[in-house]
């Protein structure tokens, strides 16, 4: 799958889960959806620790 693939079945599955629940209940949805996965090639100077 590419990246907007992973993406846009994401929001999908997200979408069907969310509209379970009832419209005059409060939802609060926490998580970094701008996250990314996957390798970095800048990985190893994010990772490195802090002297």
């Amino acid at each position: 799958m590419t990246n907007p693939d992973v993406k846009e079945k994401f929001y999908e599955e997200f979408d069907t889960i969310i509209t379970r629940f009832p419209h005059t209940d409060k939802l609060i949805s926490l998580g970094d959806f701008n996250a990314r996965v996957g390798s970095d090639p800048r990985k190893d100077i994010l990772d490195a620790p802090l002297l």
